[in-house]
């Protein structure tokens, strides 16, 4: 009987014990007490992101106290140095939201750091530092179109033009897509019409005429092998409806010759001068520069009466920066940019003319805009050429411009 009641006593504590864990209070701390958590990141760690892409964020698994949330709890760092950022407290999504203040660097690691005093709404702290690390890409996007964008009354030989990646030039080419359908042009459906290595295209055929043509650029990294398209951009232009023209006669400011081994071997100013093998020799028309800088052309030749020549001679534009004045007058190799520079070529000529919208095209970029400067002559064999001090002054260079006169009514 005793045993027996013993046992039923040692029954009852457990079923009073077991009764107890289920209904009494936790033994540990409940969800209000533990640190904030985060579930997600973007980007997300060790990846590559686009320099622009915004915002960043990280998300909690619950809320956080939004006075808690500022530039003074979450960085944005490259290395020791902070990046200016604005940040904000997302409720819906629980994130805090991170917007650089300035472009991002290229092909840099940057790391998103979160401060162990931000504090969940019941007011427990992260505790720890939180930090991820990605990597921006190589590219910026091509932006500053020139014209700009929707600009109307452009030459059918206007230069194109942008920005965007000044900071990388030389590791990087530009790809040029244009076309008069906007859709195309974006899905880059047709082959590009050029590849460059600067920013800036000069044209060496005339765009459609009293149209609109679009056009779009891709940025591509020769190293890392990334491309990135730019947006398409528009220009309308003139057309023989759309405006008279006039012509214009610009006689040579500078003209001669430099011995290719020696920049101190020269003739400049003089009655004729020398080209071919072993020589710089080139002509510039400097006075053409006091033309409105939003001058734009329907045409352009260059008349020169060459003495003696070879079967073929070609007209080469200079690069900026290259050719000094008379009487210290010098080329600086290289002097153009080989193999884009070539802009006419005659083969015995009658008469001596250099004549094609690559030279229009070059003419107008000159007038309107620094970075062209003159212009070569290039044979395989010696020739001469009058100057500009020739005793026939109807045989001395000149360069001769169709100037357009735009209707605005009609301008497109």
């Amino acid at each position: 009987m005793r045993r027996a009641l013993v046992i039923a006593a040692l029954i009852g504590l457990a079923l009073l014990a077991a009764c107890s864990k289920r209904h009494g209070p936790p033994n540990g701390p409940g969800q209000g007490s533990l640190p904030p958590a985060v579930t997600a990141v973007f980007p997300t760690p060790r990846s590559t992101m686009l320099y622009d892409t915004a915002p960043l964020w990280a998300q909690f698994a619950a809320p956080l106290d939004s006075a808690t949330v500022s530039p003074l709890n979450v960085y944005l760092k490259v290395d020791d140095r902070r990046i200016p950022i604005a940040v904000a407290w997302e409720a819906a999504t629980r994130r805090i939201l991170i917007r650089p203040a300035q472009r991002l660097d290229l092909r840099v690691t940057h790391t998103v750091e979160l401060s162990p005093n931000l504090k969940s709404v019941a007011g427990v702290p992260l505790g720890t530092t939180y930090f991820w690390q990605f990597t921006t890409n190589s590219l910026r996007r091509p932006r500053g179109p020139s014209p700009a964008d929707g600009a109307r009354g452009q030459s059918p030989f206007v230069l194109l033009g942008w920005t965007g990646n000044d900071s990388t030039a030389g590791a990087n080419r530009f790809e040029i897509c244009a076309g008069l359908d906007s859709a195309s042009v974006a899905a880059r459906s047709a082959p590009a019409l050029a590849t460059c290595a600067r920013q800036q295209w000069l044209p060496r055929a005339r765009w459609a005429e009293d149209t609109t043509t679009y056009w779009a650029v891709t940025a591509v990294n020769v190293i890392t092998g990334e491309r990135l398209d730019g947006p398409v951009w528009r220009f309308g232009t003139l057309g023989p409806l759309t405006a008279t023209v006039e012509e214009i006669a610009f006689a040579t400011t500078d003209w001669g010759h430099q011995d290719a081994a020696s920049r101190f071997s020269r003739l400049c100013g003089g009655a004729t001068f020398t080209f071919g093998p072993g020589y710089y020799s080139g002509v510039r028309f400097r006075n053409m520069l006091a033309l409105p800088a939003d001058t734009r052309l329907a045409g352009a030749r260059l008349e020169l009466t060459l003495l003696s020549y070879p079967s073929e001679v070609s007209l080469w534009y200079v690069r900026d920066g290259t050719w000094g004045d008379c009487p210290n007058w010098y080329f600086l190799p290289p002097v153009t940019d080989d193999p884009d520079g070539r802009l006419a070529t005659f083969w015995n000529p009658e008469p001596t003319v250099f004549q094609s919208d690559g030279l229009t095209a070059h003419v107008e970029a000159t007038i309107r805009r620094a970075g062209y400067d003159g212009y070569l002559l290039r044979s395989t064999q010696p020739g001469s050429a009058a100057g500009g001090l020739y005793p026939d002054a109807s045989q001395r260079p000149r360069l001769v411009l169709r100037i357009y006169h735009p209707d605005p009514a009609g301008s497109r």
